[in-house]
C-alpha cells in the first residue's frame, strides 16, 4: 500500500484467504492470453534479464526481491507515472547465469 493507503500498482491484497489467493493467481495465468502481462520464469531461452520497478516505500515488495535473488542495480528518479504522479521506482534485476 502507498503512505496514504492506497495500491498505486495492481499487486494481491495482503488479506487474502486461500480462495482469494488462488483467484489472483488464475487471473495472472490469463494476462497474456488477455494482452496485459506475461508470468515466466528462466523457460524463454532467449532471456536474458529481468527486471523489477519497486517504488521505494515498498518494503515487502523489496524483501520479496531480494530474497529471490534479484539484485539491486539503483534509484530511478521520476521514472514512470502512476495515479497521474511521477514516481521514483528502485530497479532491481536478475540475470539468467552463464551456462558456459
Amino acid at each position: 500500500m502507498t503512505p496514504a493507503g492506497l495500491p498505486s500498482w495492481p499487486a494481491a491484497p495482503l488479506a487474502y484467504g486461500r480462495e482469494q489467493a488462488r483467484g489472483w493467481v488464475d487471473r495472472q495465468r490469463g494476462r497474456l492470453a488477455e494482452g496485459y502481462g506475461f508470468s515466466f520464469g528462466w523457460t524463454i531461452p532467449a532471456l536474458h534479464r529481468i527486471e523489477l520497478y519497486i517504488e521505494p516505500w515498498n518494503a515487502g515488495s523489496i524483501g520479496t526481491a531480494e530474497r529471490a535473488g534479484y539484485q539491486r542495480e539503483g534509484l530511478l528518479r521520476s521514472h514512470q507515472e502512476i495515479g497521474g504522479r511521477r514516481r521514483d521506482m528502485v530497479l532491481y534485476a536478475s540475470v539468467r547465469p552463464d551456462r558456459g
